[in-house]
């Protein structure tokens, strides 16, 4: 039932992966109007692709991952790296504490729209077809509108969930995912029946046998109703929901209309299996589980090239990302999905027998034109099936030992969610992003050696940290590289300076060079904190007088306001009599 949404959830894991993968310089947005232009761009493309022939582009389909959908998201993440759309997004003046959540669910809507636009041609040079085409539009764009809304709710919600205080941070992403999932499996299937207009079946005789085999299985549901032929064109049976009283079987009329009723119990046994074996649960855990581990993976990867190098592009990052994805749903979830699948089978087959199984996928086959001899990724194809379940019928120990292989399959599937929990909550733990980043930091700091003004932040940053640690060695290169860029900076001069005449036993040239810059830095800011460098260059070089006339200064400007920093005015009033004693004194923060 998640494939009909499956190409978003894939454009919003995405979005989110190419916001939380900002370089470790600010970006500074482009002029709204290319913002704007790019932004609009994206949904022409899909309005390009719509205009493939199906040889290239594959079925119209608007359920699961079509080859032109493929391509959409291909082009689409491609063209979001290239023009850094989602950090230029995010700067459009949102407020501070929502910028990204916005960005997120701006690049969801973009994708939702321009996926729309690809899963038909549209000629808008003929207005006759004006009306069939704004049809074909909104049975396109009304699919996977509950997981658009849903979204809004939890990019909402998202930046007023602050858990600070009251628990680790590592367990903050944790908590809120867990509280996400359980309030998006409660509104989605009500989203699905506002959004998507269901009903209750037409036959009052279809709609009495569903429920009677669900029953006779040991299954609840909300509701029966129809699944919308209109909008996904196809004519099927599915289920959504993950708890008893918030969940509902849909079932297309024109397939109940067709079928006898042998074959709807068998097609309701087929559903009512994956209630009764809690399929959906493991489906969501697993895609959950490794996202989770793509998204360490690739923060890792993000770390390790900082640390190594200048990195990779980051259009290269999502690449891999949405590779790793696609290759996951393919092989991993195709081959979870279809042990799936085979298990409801045999609870079918089990519970009407082999026959009408066997004609009511047959008439799901015509109904909706597939080959019967064609496997897609997450199907066996419905001759294999058959056959599987006809062999089956000769060894009665087929099914026994395929439940078994599907218990196996789940616990994987537990193992994989677990992985992925663990790897966020360490990776994400405070010390340690804090240790990746500070080594990446100071690995590209190392690296500089003529510095340019976009280098400033950097090795502002480098500098205060250094000095907050006491290493006075690098604090005096990051700050000489500054010097370099702004040689008048009154703060860098002054914070060269006295770290120059306050470390352990300078030589006097030192002392000498540390007067000079305090004195160069006065000529730029006439501030409390300066003068007290000052008066402390001129204590450590003898000169009496001079210093005290410093410290009264400095006194006076606190006094004033002018550049007292973060000291407060007792230690001014301290620093003024201590150096008129010649007692040593301290430094206040600047």
């Amino acid at each position: 039932m998640f494939l009909p949404f499956l190409p978003h959830l894939i454009a919003l894991a995405g979005a989110a992966a190419l916001t939380g993968l900002e370089d470790i310089q600010p970006h500074t947005g482009h002029p709204v109007y290319i913002t704007a232009l790019v932004y609009a761009a994206l949904p022409v493309l899909g309005l390009m692709l719509g205009h493939l022939p199906s040889v290239v582009g594959g079925p119209r389909g608007a359920s699961g991952l079509s080859r032109r959908r493929i391509l959409l998201l291909g082009f689409w993440f491609w063209g979001l790296s290239l023009t850094n759309l989602p950090q230029n997004l995010a700067t459009l003046g949102w407020p501070s504490w929502m910028a990204r959540e916005a960005s997120i669910w701006a690049l969801l809507l973009n994708f939702w729209i321009a996926d729309g636009l690809a899963l038909h041609p549209y000629a808008p040079w003929k207005p006759a077809l004006w009306r069939a085409q704004a049809g074909q539009l909104a049975a396109s764009l009304r699919l996977p509108l509950p997981l658009v809304l849903l979204s809004a709710l939890a990019m909402g919600f998202h930046p007023l969930a602050d858990w600070s205080g009251l628990l680790p941070d590592y367990l903050e992403p944790l908590v809120f995912l867990s509280l996400m999932l359980l309030t998006a499996s409660m509104l989605m299937p009500w989203l699905v029946r506002v959004c998507w207009g269901l009903k209750p079946l037409h036959s009052e005789r279809a709609d009495a046998v569903v429920r009677a085999e669900l029953a006779a299985n040991g299954v609840r549901v909300a509701d029966v109703l129809s699944w919308p032929d209109y909008i996904s064109g196809v004519a099927t049976a599915g289920v959504i929901g993950l708890f008893p009283r918030l969940r509902f079987l849909l079932m297309s009329n024109s397939l109940a209309q067709h079928l006898e009723e042998d074959e709807l119990r068998a097609v309701t046994a087929h559903e009512a299996a994956h209630l009764r074996y809690h399929h959906l649960w493991y489906l969501l855990g697993s895609i959950l589980g490794f996202l989770l581990l793509v998204q360490t993976a690739l923060t890792l990867l993000f770390w390790f090239t900082r640390l190594s190098g200048d990195g990779f592009p980051l259009w290269v990052n999502v690449a891999l990302e949405l590779a790793a994805l696609l290759l996951f749903l393919r092989f991993g979830m195709g081959y979870v999905s279809r042990a799936f699948e085979r298990q409801a089978d045999g609870n079918a087959c089990r519970s009407v027998g082999l026959e009408p199984f066997r004609r009511a996928i047959y008439k799901v086959a015509h109904l909706n034109g597939i080959p019967v001899a064609r496997d897609n990724w997450h199907h066996y194809g419905i001759d294999r099936r058959v056959e599987y379940l006809r062999g089956a019928e000769g060894q009665p120990e087929t099914l026994p030992e395929h439940d078994r292989q599907v218990r196996r399959v789940k616990l994987a599937l537990l193992v994989l969610l677990g992985a992925g929990i663990l790897s966020q909550g360490v990776l994400f733990a405070s010390d340690v992003q804090l240790w990746l980043a500070e080594r990446a930091l100071a690995h590209r700091a190392d690296r500089i050696v003529e510095p340019q003004r976009k280098d400033l932040n950097l090795l502002n940053f480098m500098a205060s940290r250094a000095m907050d640690a006491g290493n006075n060695l690098e604090a005096r290169r990051y700050l000489n590289l500054i010097l370099m860029v702004t040689p008048d900076d009154p703060v860098t001069l002054n914070n060269l300076a006295w770290i120059m005449v306050t470390d352990q036993n300078p030589p006097r040239e030192d002392l000498e060079e540390g007067l000079r810059l305090a004195q160069m830095a006065i000529l730029g800011s006439e501030s409390a904190y300066i003068w007290d460098t000052l008066a402390e260059a001129h204590h450590r070089l003898g000169h009496v007088e001079q210093a005290r006339q410093a410290a009264q200064r400095a006194l006076v400007l606190a006094r004033e306001g002018s550049g007292a920093g973060e000291a407060p005015l007792e230690y001014y009033q301290r620093r003024a009599r201590e150096l008129s004693g010649q007692d040593a004194g301290g430094k206040p923060g600047d």
